[in-house]
């Protein structure tokens, strides 16, 4: 008789071990779902932040009085003036102060605006308004059409707004 209690304490034993490896692989794999559900929801929570972060970056360089079209001291909007660009860039190239004074502005990226319509053959149709990278080659692009003012020729031209922004992976 204390055999057969034996065997089936073991039985009941062993159903126990099992329903609690059960419950555990259940566990794991409920675990393994949720951390890589929320990984992917960080990410996408990363680019959309990037995204906001570009648009924003967009929307500053064309209301920055640095870079926009003045007429007869009247200001238009989502419009850059090719000589406040050349003059822009010339001026962080050769002034380290302020180049430090935009790296808190722009972070690492580049900015240019290419010329796309109306564009001069003989002449540069793409300048650089902004270019500090570092040492980062990971980079997100956006680029958005703006209107490009030549004061000098009195033509307004279609452009492209390029903004590479470097990000640490």
């Amino acid at each position: 008789m204390s055999s057969m209690r034996r065997k089936k304490a073991q039985v009941q034993i062993g159903e126990t071990v099992g329903v609690i490896m059960f419950f555990t692989l259940i566990m794991i794999i409920t675990l393994v779902f949720i951390v890589k559900q929320n990984a992917g929801n960080q990410e996408k929570a990363r680019v959309q932040k990037v995204n906001e972060l570009l648009t924003t970056l967009a929307r500053t360089i064309q209301t920055m009085n640095e870079l926009r079209c003045s007429k007869l001291s009247t200001e238009t909007l989502g419009c850059l003036d090719l000589e406040k660009i050349k003059a822009f860039n010339d001026e962080l190239q050769h002034n380290d102060f302020a180049l430090s004074y935009y790296k808190n502005i722009f972070g690492f990226s580049k900015i240019d605006v290419s010329i796309v319509y109306a564009y001069d053959p003989v002449q540069e149709n793409n300048y650089t308004i902004y270019n500090v990278t570092g040492n980062l080659t990971d980079s997100l692009y956006f680029a958005m059409p703006i209107q490009v003012y030549d004061p000098i020729a009195h033509k307004n031209m279609l452009g492209m707004l390029e903004i590479e922004y470097y990000i640490n992976r």
